[in-house]
């Protein structure tokens, strides 16, 4: 296996949405979902076979895209030319110092002190100092407009708001792939891309860098008392002896 790294610039604002909630509003995700960044490829990699035999059941394609072999992991936000991290939940802070940041798994809270945890979603951390890393969002209000008026009439013309990532924002993601699929993957990540919803318009157009380094940043572990600690850098589905979703930490431990 080896890894791709590249940056991802928002040249328009990106509007990455989860499937739930009001259909005439859309709330963007922090980040850039992988699944957002497969489904681009694919379409740029159907581009560039027009007139071939697409066949997405070869084995080819599914190994690039749809079997799992290689993997799209999501694009978090850079700060300072650093790559945020998904904040963790065991890190607090004492009321009003929030740079003093605490891992509850590791160091016991003063119970005389007030606590709180952090909200911002990404973070970079330094010893015990913590950077919080908020990206930047643009709210925008649309009006339907009927396509012969070309105007919004009385009873017709929905109000859609979408806060989508404001552009001129990076964010940093991977590729984990064979080494036989990465020179076919990187020729799909060169120049500029277009990302999420309402492409159309005037949302999700960004350019895209290779990075030379060969495989993403790791959070460095720690461990004084020998225990290991896991954190999760994504959403994580867990199946239990019965093949049904759980949350139980035992399922974590033995795999």
């Amino acid at each position: 296996m080896t890894t791709i790294v590249y940056r991802i610039t928002l040249l328009e604002p990106g509007l990455f949405t989860a499937l739930e909630g009001d259909p005439n509003s859309g709330v963007s995700f922090p980040y850039i979902p992988g699944s957002v960044l497969r489904g681009a490829l694919i379409h740029k990699y159907r581009e560039n076979h027009k007139g071939q035999n697409f066949d997405p059941a070869a084995d080819a394609t599914r190994q690039l895209f749809f079997n799992g072999t290689t993997r799209f992991l999501n694009a978090y936000p850079i700060a300072n030319d650093a790559l945020g991290e998904p904040t963790p939940k065991t890190w607090h802070h004492v009321k009003r110092q929030d740079s003093d940041a605490t891992d509850a798994t590791i160091h016991a809270l003063d119970p005389k002190k007030q606590w709180n945890g952090y909200a911002a979603p990404f973070a970079r951390k330094a010893d015990n100092t913590a950077t919080m890393i908020q990206p930047e969002r643009q709210l925008t209000i649309h009006i339907q407009r009927p396509r012969i008026p070309g105007r919004p009439q009385r009873n017709d013309g929905a109000i859609f708001r979408y806060e989508a990532l404001a552009p001129q924002q990076t964010f940093q993601a991977a590729i984990q792939c064979e080494e036989a699929d990465e020179k076919t993957l990187r020729d799909l990540l060169e120049g500029e891309i277009s990302l999420g919803g309402s492409r159309t318009g005037a949302y999700g157009r960004a350019n895209i860098l290779l990075l030379d380094q060969q495989a993403p940043s790791e959070t460095p572990s720690h461990s004084t008392d020998g225990k290991l600690r896991v954190i999760f850098l994504s959403d994580v589905l867990l199946r239990d002896a019965c093949g049904q979703y759980t949350s139980d930490p035992k399922v974590v431990r033995a795999a």
